[in-house]
């Protein structure tokens, strides 16, 4: 598992620190984390910008979310549990995001970590964002990943810089 020195370099946000030192709690002497076993509760105030993936079903399917909070739903304008992250990314880097992170999160079971900017489609508007995540892989045997837990922050309005895009 990973370090939490590691995401400290990537970023100073308490609240992604504190989501990653809960996961890592969670993961004891394991490899990965058990998603199924883990009690979010004990995270209680960012569970509605918590996501989980299901990797149970064929990759040509996309990644299914398992689980949204409140926050991802929100900001997607509807419960995207049971949906392709493909299905309701509206913004200009989805192939970035699944073949340099998600997909090697899932298939590689290293941790993604992403900061970027994008623009979103909502309706005739866009809308500028700045977008961070983290996303773990976790697996019930504890040796192939078959969800995998990440959390996301958007802040609005945020100024256009260099993409980050990195798995440990």
């Amino acid at each position: 598992m990973i370090d939490i020195n590691a995401i400290k370099d990537l970023t100073a946000d308490e609240s992604i620190l504190r989501f990653a030192t809960f996961v890592i709690a969670e993961t004891g002497n394991r490899h990965f984390p058990d998603y199924r076993k883990m009690d979010l509760m004990k995270i209680p105030n960012l569970v509605s910008n918590i996501w989980v993936y299901d990797y149970g079903n064929d990759p040509d399917e996309g990644l299914i979310y398992h689980f949204s909070g409140t926050q991802i739903d929100e900001y997607f304008g509807r419960n995207v549990t049971g949906l392709a992250f493909q299905q309701v990314y509206t913004g200009t880097q989805e192939e970035q995001l699944v073949s340099r992170v998600h997909a090697r999160v899932r298939h590689e079971g290293k941790v993604g970590f992403t900061k970027r900017h994008d623009v979103f489609q909502f309706g005739s508007v866009e809308k500028p964002r700045k977008i961070e995540s983290l996303s773990f892989p976790c697996s019930s045997d504890d040796q192939t990943p078959n969800f995998g837990i990440g959390i996301t922050y958007f802040t609005f309005g945020a100024e256009a810089f260099e993409p980050v895009y990195i798995v440990l």
